[in-house]
């Protein structure tokens, strides 16, 4: 299960960490339309602005040439009229005049051809156009409206015979829609709009007026006047909304592709993994006999292969490791009670030959129990190291019986009042075995101290004794330093047992051998010695 989670957890951070990177992308892009966007729109009115200044400038340039012709000069002359009708053809010109020096008007070519008599004669000297190129100026005037009603743009030139201003050179530029639409030429209006104003009025409006725009704005040098380019800001968000979509198909397909290869993993080998750790949970609780299949892939069949044969071993050797012990045991005690029997009748009980017999059956007896407490090992009748047992109680209760049949040896205790840990009952035994072991082995008067702490999340149990100590050979054999072999054996089956009851507990087994032998067990706390000790904090 906690493979399980964890895999989920990272198919959960890999879905974040995607979504994130294609969040940040979209935001990136997004970004990026609306910046290419402005800068689409200001380009677009840098280039519509530049166009009119040339355009402009264009007309004032061919004004410019006309002025040098030496024709203006003679007043009111025809020459002078044939002269002004090379401007006069100028696109977007609707007429050409020239004043004299005193500011009188003297020629007059309207776009018609006419020279209305009203307007020759009168003197235009009040008119900005006409003093700024009198005073030597090349002037482009603000809009403004001519007689005829028409706004018009004056571009005036001084007239020059040598070095003396004889008169001005003005053309009049019709600011009509065709003026405008010929600069800015926008082919569609749907989504843009384009309109030119001067400091007090709009000179031109291309398109329509939108409620939310993207803006774009630049100044024509010659005049002054603002361009002014909008976009509808609809236009752009439907591009984005082409992305965000775009950009969320891309994330459910990769989503799903992650999905679909995190299926893939948990099928083929989280799955997998789970029932081989329910198989192994199985053998451990000793149930051989119910299989999970690994199906998938090849190895995941080899496995399982495996798994089915050594269940199939460790049955078949249990099975044969119970039923030796159970013969041995039954026919050993049955015999042993049939000699010990045998011998009773006889009339030598001084004999020491018959004592030796009778300590070798009590001995081989004690074995054959010994063996009896394995089997309950083996087969599981012990398998209770969830219990809560007070160390403290039962080393008290084992002493006490200890000391009745040991009444020679000393017993030094240092224990709390209680000492809960989590363990098999049988717990008892071990300690049993190990305080027969001193009261056997350690001499006539033997010193034995017993020590219970705790240390951390355990509840260590120390026993020492002044006796001559395990044999080295016996301690490398049951440490594991040695194998059993013929050579090298233990003497009997108690300290396998002390090992082998501590170790269904969860416990540890340590044995120290130097002046006397300290064995040291150390058990796992339970919830009511935690709570105890908490309690003990309290108060």
């Amino acid at each position: 299960m906690q493979l399980r989670r964890k895999f989920l957890l990272s198919l959960i951070l890999v879905a974040v960490v995607i979504g994130g990177v294609m969040f940040v992308t979209f935001d990136s892009q997004r970004s990026a339309a609306i910046d290419d966007a402005q800068a689409d729109i200001d380009d677009r009115a840098n280039q519509t602005a530049s166009t009119l200044d040339q355009r402009l400038l264009s007309n004032q340039q061919t004004l410019r040439v006309v002025a040098d012709d030496p024709r203006l000069s003679d007043h009111g002359s025809d020459d002078q009229r044939t002269a002004l009708g090379t401007v006069q053809s100028l696109d977007g010109v609707g007429g050409v005049s020239v004043v004299d020096s005193d500011g009188e008007m003297v020629n007059l070519v309207t776009v018609t051809g006419d020279s209305p008599d009203s307007v020759i004669g009168q003197d235009y000297s009040d008119r900005e156009y006409v003093a700024s190129a009198l005073a030597g100026e090349e002037y482009i005037s603000e809009p403004l409206r001519a007689a005829t009603g028409n706004r018009i743009v004056v571009l005036s030139m001084p007239i020059y015979e040598g070095e003396e201003i004889v008169g001005t050179l003005n053309a009049a530029l019709y600011l009509d829609g065709s003026f405008f639409q010929s600069t800015v030429g926008l082919e569609d209006t749907s989504d843009t709009s384009v309109s030119v104003t001067s400091e007090t009025e709009t000179l031109f409006q291309d398109g329509e007026q939108f409620d939310t725009t993207i803006s774009g704005t630049d100044t024509v040098r010659s005049t002054g006047w603002t361009v002014t380019v909008d976009r509808q800001e609809g236009a752009v968000t439907e591009q984005i909304q082409r992305l965000a979509l775009v950009q969320i198909g891309s994330s459910l397909v990769l989503l799903a592709a992650v999905g679909g290869f995190g299926l893939w993993i948990y099928r083929n080998h989280i799955r997998q993994t789970e029932r081989l750790q329910t198989r192994l949970e199985r053998l451990e609780q000793r149930r051989y006999d119910q299989q999970i299949s690994l199906t998938g892939s090849n190895e995941w069949t080899e496995i399982s292969e495996a798994v089915d044969r050594l269940a199939s071993s460790l049955a078949r050797r249990e099975q044969m490791l119970l039923v030796l012990n159970r013969l041995l045991r039954h026919n050993l005690r049955n015999t042993l009670n049939v000699v010990i029997g045998r011998i009773g009748r006889l009339d030598t009980a001084d004999d020491k030959a018959v004592r030796e017999i009778v300590e070798t059956c009590e001995q081989l007896l004690t074995m054959s129990n010994r063996a009896r407490m394995t089997e309950r090992l083996v087969t599981g009748e012990a398998d209770r190291h969830d219990s809560v047992v007070d160390l403290v109680d039962v080393l008290e209760r084992r002493i006490e019986s200890f000391e009745d049949g040991y009444p020679n040896v000393t017993t030094v205790v240092e224990a709390p009042k209680q000492a809960h840990v989590s363990a098999d009952p049988a717990v008892a035994t071990a300690i049993d075995e190990l305080l027969t072991n001193v009261g056997q082995h350690a001499g006539s008067e033997p010193t034995v101290e017993i020590e219970i702490r705790r240390i951390d999340d355990q509840i260590e149990l120390r026993i020492s004794d002044d006796g001559p100590g395990i044999p080295a050979e016996e301690q490398c054999v049951f440490t594991g330093e040695k194998q059993i072999s013929h050579l090298h054996h233990s003497g009997g089956l108690g300290l396998w047992l002390v090992d082998w009851i501590v170790s269904q507990s969860g416990g540890t087994v340590e044995i120290k051998s130097d002046s006397g032998t300290t064995v040291v067990i150390r058990l796992p706390t339970s919830e009511q010695e935690d709570d105890a000790t908490a309690t003990e904090i309290l108060d």
